[in-house]
């Protein structure tokens, strides 16, 4: 994909290993959107495959895009392990690809906000969802001002790899809306936390040290306790639509 933030090296270090564990917020909102099955799932940008298996959990065939090249040669079998039912996993730009299969779920998680032509990004998504279909994308927010005054802060690097202009919910609803689709969501979710992108270098590992500490004895008890879903806190932004039959 052009216009990128980040490139594959980073990824590869970001998921040294397939099927991460999902909970909290990220895992709250996807079995809260998730259709009824049966049917199948593509997720863009799929591996390490850890939000593609909650679909998996719920009754749908898996399917799945990414550059890595071990979502041809590991996904798959960690699918079967997990008796998760799978389609076709393709290692390729998902750009490049032509929209000629259709699918029940269309999904994203944290991959847009990585590109400067995040728009032409989201549009790509609705072409792949079948009429009646749903579209699910999140990226993080970096944008709210409590989240970025902490990110800007304590996670330079990690901020610099995100378009923050990207994190718009609204705007999201606008470009869907145009391409047929019925918005059911579009807004943020989640309680406050905040965590740092991974850097090597020792002064940032330090960084990293001191914010996880701070924040789970200080930041995330103190605001927890504050109302889900706004704008200036929340962990993560989204959009869920479903395409019009006709």
């Amino acid at each position: 994909m052009s216009n990128s933030l980040t490139d594959q090296e980073y990824w590869d270090k970001s998921h040294p290993h397939v099927g991460l564990p999902v909970s909290g917020a990220m895992r709250f909102f996807i079995e809260r959107f998730c259709p009824p099955a049966p049917g199948d799932a593509f997720e863009v940008g799929c591996f390490p495959g850890r939000f593609l298996a909650i679909f998996g959990e719920h009754g749908f065939r898996v399917n799945g895009i990414d550059l890595d090249p071990r979502t041809g040669s590991e996904l798959p079998g960690w699918f079967r392990r997990q008796g998760i039912a799978i389609g076709e996993f393709l290692v390729a730009d998902f750009t490049a690809i032509s929209a000629t299969r259709k699918y029940d779920v269309v999904a994203s998680f944290g991959l847009i906000e990585h590109f400067t032509n995040w728009k032409e990004i989201l549009l790509r998504h609705t072409e792949f969802v079948k009429p009646g279909g749903t579209l699910i994308v999140t990226t993080p927010n970096f944008k709210g001002w409590v989240q970025s005054l902490l990110h800007r802060t304590f996670d330079r690097a990690n901020y610099a790899r995100h378009y923050i202009p990207s994190m718009d919910p609204e705007e999201w609803a606008v470009l869907v809306e145009s391409r047929g689709f019925e918005i059911v969501f579009a807004g943020f979710f989640g309680r406050f936390d905040f965590s740092c992108g991974s850097d090597e270098s020792l002064s940032s590992k330090a960084v990293q040290f001191v914010v996880r500490v701070a924040n789970k004895v200080l930041l995330r008890p103190c605001l927890r306790v504050l109302p889900e879903g706004k704008k200036s806190y929340a962990l993560c932004c989204g959009i869920v639509a479903r395409k019009r039959s006709s």
